[in-house]
């Protein structure tokens, strides 16, 4: 645990390998519990980097749900480790339990439309799904009219205007569409989107949204990036109602794995 809240993933990650992650799983999320600890957060998404699986999305997923959930965007990220467990699954029983879950939550970031159209996909998997056929119901009313599909919203959004609309996605935790945005913008442009909502928002949205990025190339500047995001994020505030513990933890990672990069 102390490795953990000093920064040191690198070693903390050692004592996984050797013990498991199901052995150190409880001491990692009662650290986010009790302590209410951001930088467990960029732990799990550290060993994600290394492993992409059910289990450590799973992990992810359940502690911003359940003992970050007061961090402004946590469920936003919850959304995107959802939607990774959906790809990684192969469980009917799971088939977009997760991305549905946070339907009819406040702040839960998934509307009637979306939650229909996900509800109609799952039940092509699992057609005695009495989750989705209830949600079916529930939405009932949007069979009178035609609306645009979820798809069809995204990209009127995206010609109306790129850079509030990938601001949007990464609020909201479609990551995977904010990508598909990238080419739109120069480096330093994406940077700048990132930092004002990190800054304005104090939005974990955009730290994960980075993890992910980190996934297809590791550099230092992108380690130095994800440092002052983490910073602007969760650094202490005079008018904060909820101090947040970690901020520094996790810029000492990032800081300290660009330095090894660079060498």
């Amino acid at each position: 645990a102390q490795l953990i809240r000093t920064g040191k993933f690198k070693e903390a990650r050692q004592q996984i390998n050797i013990h498991g992650f199901t052995t150190i799983e409880p001491l990692v999320l009662d650290i986010g519990s009790y302590e209410e600890d951001v930088s467990v957060y960029g732990f799990i998404c550290y060993l994600i980097f290394y492993e992409e699986s059910f289990y450590l999305q799973q992990a992810a997923f359940a502690l911003l749900l359940v003992s970050l959930s007061y961090l402004n965007g946590a469920y936003s990220a919850v959304y995107y480790h959802g939607s990774q467990m959906n790809l990684l699954t192969t469980n009917e029983d799971y088939y977009h339990r997760y991305e549905l879950g946070l339907y009819g939550i406040p702040g839960g970031g998934i509307n009637d439309k979306e939650a229909r159209e996900t509800a109609q996909i799952a039940l092509t998997r699992d057609p005695q799904n009495e989750w989705c056929k209830k949600i079916i119901r529930e939405t009932s009313y949007l069979e009178k009219q035609t609306y645009p599909s979820v798809q069809e919203e995204q990209q009127f959004i995206i010609t109306q205007n790129p850079q509030e609309a990938f601001k949007l996605f990464v609020l909201t935790g479609r990551f995977l569409v904010a990508k598909t945005l990238l080419h739109l913008f120069s480096p330093e442009e994406v940077e700048g989107l990132l930092l004002s909502i990190a800054q304005e928002e104090q939005s974990i949205a955009p730290y994960a949204f980075l993890w992910m990025l980190l996934k297809d190339e590791e550099t230092a500047h992108r380690h130095l990036f994800l440092a002052e995001i983490a910073w602007e994020t969760f650094k202490s505030r005079p008018d904060q109602k909820y101090p947040v513990k970690g901020a520094e933890s996790l810029r000492l990672f990032h800081t300290s794995r660009a330095a090894e990069l660079s060498k």
